[in-house]
């Protein structure tokens, strides 16, 4: 959820910063990206965003688009209870740049009639400065603050210019310390791997219980890491929602991918999670052990049925008297087949483990 908006009116009211940010992130498929446009669209009270051309993502970076015709989003009334998602907590704010107060968006809007181009620029630090722009120091201690709350906080810039900052919660999923819990117990490792930055990444990773984390890490250098691990003989299981996800969801050895998560991470995933629900990552994992299970218990008995029948058919007990006539062979072969059939479908009586999950209000959670 979008948390914050840092502005600096001298080059565009909140509105426009709004509407601007909202049609350039609809180009997007990651769900930050979604929720400014979800925010931009209560705010202002319209059912579509204005025009974005020139669309380019990079990933790990940010996005660069040309956006056109704000204006039809400035033309609406505000909703009913409809406020600006703006607080005034950071560290310093001057003639030029000011954090704004909760308020109601107004009605009175001087609406130009000429359907101006902006183009924007949205992203990390890293991204602003590929773009050969400077960073204030109100910006970059106003950006260092939301990070240290565990939220990821985006620039940006219109026309070449630095004109704001978007602070965005991503919320942390109730179950998420359970799970990471319940999968230690499992004697598994957990470690994050985000492209966030590492103050954001650390603060959430200690909310939720892991301890190690690789942060900044770009998508390719996502698939990277994943091999790395691979090297040293350990299994991968990598879970992840978005398109950076992607690359590392194929290299692992299993995929996870979140249901409701881009559809590029969901075709890269091996599992795909429809619930939405982190347990079911467990239960994955318990599951898979089941059915590993019952596979070498078919093998064994296989075998044991295979060795002594076997012989029996070929009439190594003759000499004694006893000998299988064909058709007895041959029905001592489908009760074999047949077995092993009926011990695999007993997995159809599996029942998900009764864990003990608690749910947890993430604190870095802003109600809106």
């Amino acid at each position: 959820m979008l948390t914050k908006l840092f502005v600096s009116e001298d080059q565009l009211t909140e509105k426009e910063f709004i509407a601007i940010c909202g049609t350039a992130e609809s180009g997007s498929e990651h769900p930050l990206g979604q929720a400014v446009v979800t925010h931009a669209k209560e705010v202002l009270n319209v059912a579509t965003v204005s025009k974005c051309t020139n669309f380019k993502a990079e990933m790990g970076y940010g996005l660069s688009c040309t956006v056109s015709n704000i204006e039809c989003m400035l033309q609406g009334p505000p909703i009913g209870n409809g406020t600006s998602h703006v607080q005034n907590d950071q560290p310093k704010e001057d003639a030029h740049t000011k954090v704004q107060e909760p308020q109601n968006i107004e009605p009175d809007i001087v609406i130009s009639s000429d359907p101006r181009e902006y183009d924007v620029l949205i992203g990390n630090r890293a991204w602003i400065k590929k773009n050969n722009l400077e960073i204030s120091e109100e910006m970059d201690a106003a950006l260092s603050a939301q990070e240290r709350q565990g939220q990821t906080a985006v620039l940006v810039a219109v026309g070449g210019v630095l004109v704001g900052m978007i602070a965005i919660a991503d919320t942390i999923k109730p179950e998420s310390p359970s799970v990471i819990r319940i999968l230690k117990e499992m004697g598994l490792k957990v470690v994050l791997l985000t492209g966030d930055n590492k103050q954001t990444a650390e603060t959430i990773a200690a909310q939720v219980g892991i301890t190690k984390v690789f942060a900044q890490v770009l998508p390719q250098n996502k698939v990277e890491k994943v091999a790395e691990i691979q090297a040293t003989g350990q299994r991968v299981a990598m879970v992840g929602d978005g398109v950076n996800d992607s690359p590392a969801l194929v290299q692992a050895d299993v995929g996870i991918a979140i249901g409701t998560g881009t559809d590029v991470a969901v075709e890269a995933g091996d599992i795909v999670l429809i619930k939405n629900d982190l347990s079911d990552v467990a239960t994955a994992i318990h599951l898979s052990k089941k059915t590993v299970q019952r596979i070498r218990i078919n093998f064994f008995f296989a075998c044991i049925f295979n060795g002594v029948g076997i012989p029996i058919a070929a009439g190594v007990l003759s000499p004694i008297g006893i000998l299988l006539q064909p058709w007895m062979a041959s029905a001592a072969m489908a009760t074999s087949s047949v077995s092993v059939v009926v011990s695999s479908l007993l997995l159809r009586f599996y029942k998900k483990p009764q864990y003990s999950i608690t749910l947890q209000k993430p604190t870095n959670e802003i109600e809106l």
